[in-house]
């Protein structure tokens, strides 16, 4: 009867063991299944990259302004405004295109750093999963000779509770590093998988640009070569290149005006302000020194003009620099002038570049002296690339070379 008793005990005791156990180890998976959605997670920041987002984003705005201008230049021509008016819509749009390029270039690189980033790091990972396999691999050749299966036996024939405890705590132990391996190989797994699909879609993203940068600088080069015959087509014959000369001088004058006035009113705020200490240096690289046309009167079909600045032949897109530090009062587009910036010094000094093909700064920008601040072009009222440069003193245009000295 005795005897009974006790095999009943010890029954249920058993029946208590394996219930703990089971609710043990349903804890353990619990955790070990949260601790995976973590790791997934984790996984998935890899995907945000704000430099490549943003300059995808830049793209797309400036494609959508090209066929807004483009939609412009069609109409203009449709309606048969004159041949001025769609020479502005075309330095517009030949800008458009440029900062696209850019853009798109810049998108090249990041990608191309993302890329090799994205390799470092998906062959670390291929490295870490054949440690974890091996660990995997070696703790299953140890289950197997010394059979794992007698520590559950041993666990459930424990005599007391404190056997008990014991036994669980080194079976818990084991259960933790061996789920522990499993875990770390699925994780790592998870995120080798989900890098390389983040590089082939990085890859797929750069041929698609690249498509794009090759179609736009043709798409750029036939706007050049457009915008030319548009100026010289204007320009055919001496009555009408007297008639488009008025047309730019007027609009030159009217902006000139402007800017004196904003010129005067910006020293007379900044009261005894020095100028920008030094000596003010030349705009481009020194071997662009020739200068075609001067400061001073000029005479043109008979007519005697004068050019209020001088103008520095270069290459196209060569850096153009500020001659001394300062701050950008504007940096904008005017038919005349075309894509220009104009430096405040102090002191009254202010410096002035015409006809870029690209502005670097905008207004309001602190430059300091050979910041490159554009690169030339030829918008505006130009026939070839070149720098028009201008020095002005209390509003009014002077002599560049009394500031700066040609090379």
């Amino acid at each position: 009867m005795n005897e009974v008793k006790k095999t009943n005990a010890r029954s249920s005791y058993r029946h208590a063991v394996a219930l703990i156990l089971a609710a043990t180890l349903a804890v353990l998976g619990i955790f070990i299944s949260g601790d995976r959605g973590v790791m997934a997670a984790n996984a998935s920041k890899y995907s945000n990259n704000t430099e490549v987002k943003n300059l995808t984003q830049q793209i797309e705005d400036l494609e959508k302004r090209q066929k807004e201008i483009t939609k412009l230049i069609r109409n203009a021509e449709s309606e048969k405004k004159s041949l001025l008016d769609q020479k502005e819509y075309y330095d517009i749009l030949i800008y458009t295109v440029e900062c696209k390029i850019d853009a798109a270039n810049e998108l090249i690189n990041e990608l191309t750093i993302q890329q090799s980033s994205l390799k470092d790091s998906i062959a670390k990972r291929e490295a870490d999963i054949l440690d974890l396999d091996a660990k995997i691999r070696e703790r299953i050749r140890v289950s197997y000779e010394s059979g794992d299966i007698s520590s559950l036996e041993m666990i459930l024939g424990a005599e007391s509770i404190t056997d008990f405890f014991i036994c669980i705590d080194n079976m818990v132990s084991i259960l933790e590093y061996d789920t522990r391996l499993l875990k770390d190989m699925q994780a790592e797994k998870l995120a080798l998988s989900d890098e390389m699909s983040k590089l082939a879609e990085s890859k797929a993203k750069q041929q698609e640009v690249l498509a794009t940068f090759k179609d736009d600088q043709a798409e750029l080069d036939r706007l050049i070569e457009e915008n030319t015959k548009l100026l010289r087509k204007a320009e055919d014959n001496r009555a009408k290149y007297e008639r488009t000369q008025e047309y730019y001088k007027k609009q030159e004058e009217k902006k000139s005006k402007e800017l004196e006035d904003l010129l005067k009113e910006l020293e007379a705020k900044e009261g005894a302000t020095k100028v920008a200490e030094g000596e003010f240096i030349w705009p481009v690289p020194t071997k662009n020194r020739r200068i075609s046309s001067a400061f001073g009167y000029r005479i043109l079909f008979g007519k005697k003009e004068h050019h209020n600045g001088i103008d520095i032949p270069c290459p196209y897109g060569t850096e153009i620099y500020a001659s001394n530090s300062g701050t950008v009062v504007k940096a904008e587009y005017n038919s005349s002038y075309g894509y220009y910036v104009l430096i405040n010094h102090g002191g009254g000094i202010a410096t002035l570049y015409g006809h870029c093909r690209k502005l670097n700064v905008s207004e309001g920008d602190t430059v300091t002296k050979g910041q490159v601040i554009a690169h030339v072009g030829s918008t505006g009222h130009s026939t070839g690339n070149h720098v028009h440069f201008e020095v002005r003193k209390s509003g009014v245009r002077i002599n560049p070379l009394t500031y700066v000295k040609q090379p």
